[in-house]
């Protein structure tokens, strides 16, 4: 077992009708992060899904604006007239559409319905009050995260210019908001009562109010999931984890999206943050997503010697000229995320000026008219090269706008580390089945001297089977534990990175792996994601947690072991919750040894089960006594021990320990208790099922 244990940020909760967030610190060898990620469930009517881009698929699809020299959209277009190039060598259009949709409501009657053809699919049928069934797709974040109340107020008039002088019937936005957590505070929606309330809700100082109704037209439950909690165990970058998320949840949107982004700078973290950032930029270009990057500072005049909003300045920079430098650097460093961002996926930038509503207009206007062009690629290689995409036009006095290209898939064996994570990462949070690796989950629980219970998630894994996928008797594993409640919320979890080693001279089969984070009473579910690093294999299990509501007697879980060990953490686990840092004692130590948990609760004929629990009496009632008793799986008693005494410890809290040698049980499912009894209290029962095997 290794250090680094983790355990959830005892700040208050946030959570909406459809984003959730929550914070995890990890502490111990890795820095302590911040990260999100965002996932949707698919909500448009089926017919109006487009395939879904992927490097392993053989469909490749670019959104194409043509331009004359006046800068308008030219149209009429046809697949013939547009040459399309990957690596150099032309391809075979096997995609077309035309999408061309009016600016204003008088645009929209006189002008005709746009040319649509494709040459090997249908069209996709139109809805009522669009043109041919297509809208213009915004998507609105407003980062609070670092935003100034002046920049709020500023990103707030921007949005509610936007509903009132260029909303029209085909213009369809959404509207999120990334502050200490990510909310959708509207789905897709052409209303502008429902728009014009998401936005009031920036400042509206209840971030929490549901603005959304459901629209006609869409199937379903609209649900947006973003839970810190799981990301918080990554090194990413919260901002670009944002754009990369909304991108990857729009995935499946028809058509073309604007994203247009309020912030106030990306804040660079490193050499990661390079990687995620042409893994941000790469996702936008699969989904068709153009990122508009608004710096919603605007017009900004610094001065070294302080200001409103700053503090004077220190030392001999302000004489020297070097902290006008350093400030102009930084504001340079943080546009320069924004203005990549959009560059390399077909957006703009507006930076430096006040009239923030220029770049909203821009991002509707380049959605008005473009054409869905694709290609089949026979047999798409994973060498995770980059595919430079060219198209061009037959007329050559027209400007061609389209993404540039995209990255195949890597095998693992060649992914950076960062490419790792990510991948690690968009498993966790999208909660992928795998079963590459053989592992077994369970969970114990032991209450603490608060009302919170310390919960002991345990693995456990075959040695051989293990070995013989990694190839080598020294396994490097990555373990990812989270605790989810009923709405699926993540309230805890763990990250940690072990290297271990067979114990075939000690005769062990199977390794159980254990760790500690604290959860309230109530209903859970333990998701477990092991991967052998080596290899990159997976797998995920999971196990029902539930925890007791609290009463005058709380107690532990029922703890059934087959064996003793010398503790691998005799100093006991560091759980860190905000800036308060504590250690919690193994609750598995009895005397000088650690007990061994049979997570599979499957015990031979003539081994000995090892029982042990733990109860947490207040301070004014009277003593306990317990006793172990057994029963076949009918309920009929077959042992009932003598009650003895509950020694209670200065912590109030007392140790059950017993040991039940399996000489005279037939193999069979069996359950094992502990009754708990005291003057003026109600009995309690602690019971465990459990097999005997031949």
């Amino acid at each position: 077992m290794a250090a680094g244990h983790t355990r959830t940020n005892t700040n208050k909760h946030r959570q909406t009708r459809t984003i959730t967030w929550s914070v995890l610190v990890r502490v111990g060898p890795c820095l302590s992060v911040l990260a999100f990620f965002l996932l949707a469930t698919g909500w448009l009517p089926a017919q109006n899904r487009r395939p879904r881009f992927s490097t392993s698929s053989n469909l490749v699809l670019v959104d194409v604006r043509v331009l004359d020299k006046q800068g308008k959209p030219v149209g009429g277009l046809t697949a013939e007239d547009f040459p399309i190039l990957e690596d150099g060598i032309v391809q075979k259009v096997g995609y077309f559409r035309e999408i061309s949709l009016p600016l204003t409501a008088v645009e929209r009657e006189a002008e005709p319905a746009p040319t649509t053809s494709n040459p090997t699919e249908p069209s996709s049928p139109a809805q009522p009050g669009t043109t041919g069934g297509d809208k213009r797709l915004l998507v609105f974040l407003f980062d609070l995260s670092s935003a100034s109340l002046q920049d709020i107020q500023i990103m707030q008039e921007t949005g509610r210019k936007f509903v009132e002088e260029q909303l029209t019937p085909l213009d369809s936005a959404a509207v999120l908001v990334l502050d200490n957590g990510l909310q959708m505070l509207t789905d897709f929606t052409s209303d502008p009562a429902i728009l014009a309330r998401a936005f009031r809700a920036l400042s509206s100082g209840d971030p929490e109010q549901d603005v959304s109704e459901t629209e006609e037209g869409t199937e379903g439950d609209t649900k947006f999931v973003a839970d810190q909690t799981e990301l918080a165990l990554f090194q990413t970058n919260q901002q670009l984890s944002a754009v990369q998320s909304i991108a990857d949840a729009f995935r499946d949107v028809t058509g073309r999206k604007a994203l247009v982004y309020f912030s106030s700078g990306i804040t660079s973290r490193g050499i990661e943050n390079d990687e995620q950032m042409r893994w941000t930029i790469d996702t936008c270009n699969r989904a068709n997503m153009s990122v508009y990057s608004i710096d919603a500072r605007g017009l900004m005049a610094m001065s070294p010697g302080g200001g409103a909003q700053r503090a004077g300045g220190r030392g001999s920079g302000i004489f020297t000229g070097g902290a006008g430098l350093d400030q102009m650097s930084s504001l340079v460093e943080s546009q320069n995320g924004l203005v990549t961002l959009a560059a390399e996926t077909g957006g703009a930038a507006l930076l430096d000026d006040n009239d923030l509503s220029k770049l909203v207009r821009q991002a509707r206007e380049d959605s008005s008219h473009y054409y869905m062009v694709g290609y089949y690629v026979p047999s798409p290689a994973s060498d995770g090269r980059f595919r430079r995409i060219e198209v061009k036009t037959r007329n050559k006095y027209s400007t061609v706008v389209a993404r540039k290209g995209y990255y195949a898939e890597k095998p693992y064996i060649s992914l950076t580390s960062s490419e790792r994570e990510l991948k690690l990462l968009k498993t966790v949070v999208e909660d992928l089945p795998a079963a590459e690796l053989p592992i077994e989950i369970s969970a114990e629980y032991f209450p603490q001297a608060s009302q919170d219970y310390e919960v002991l998630p345990l693995l456990s894994l075959d040695y051989d089977q293990l070995r013989s996928i990694s190839g080598g008797d020294t396994l490097s594993l990555e373990i990812v534990i989270l605790a989810r409640d009923k709405s699926g919320q993540a309230r805890a979890g763990l990250r940690d990175n072990l290297e271990i080693k067979s114990r075939r001279e000690e005769k062990e089969a199977r390794f159980v792996y254990e760790n500690l984070f604290v959860l309230p009473p109530g209903q859970y579910r333990l998701f477990a994601y092991v991967r052998e690093n080596r290899t990159g294999k997976m797998s995920r299990t999971s196990c029902p947690l539930e925890i007791p509501a609290t009463g005058p007697i709380r107690s532990s879980s029922l703890v059934l072991a087959g064996a003793w060990r010398e503790p691998d953490n005799p100093k006991g686990y560091r759980i860190k919750s905000g800036n308060v840092e504590t250690i919690l004692n193994n609750p598995l130590m009895v005397g000088s040894r650690a007990l061994v948990p049979r997570v599979d609760r499957a015990f031979k004929l003539g081994e000995t089960i090892y029982v042990h629990g733990k109860v947490s009496l207040a301070p004014d009632k009277s003593a306990l006594e317990y006793r172990i008793i057994v029963a076949d799986d009918r309920g009929k008693r077959l042992f009932e021990g003598n009650w003895q005494q509950l020694q209670a410890s200065s912590d109030n809290q007392a140790n059950i320990n017993a040991r039940l040698p399996l000489t005279e049980l037939p193999p069979g499912n069996y359950t094992i208790g502990a009754e708990v009894r005291g003057t003026g209290t109600d009995e309690i029962q602690l019971t465990k099922q459990f097999t005997v095997v031949p």
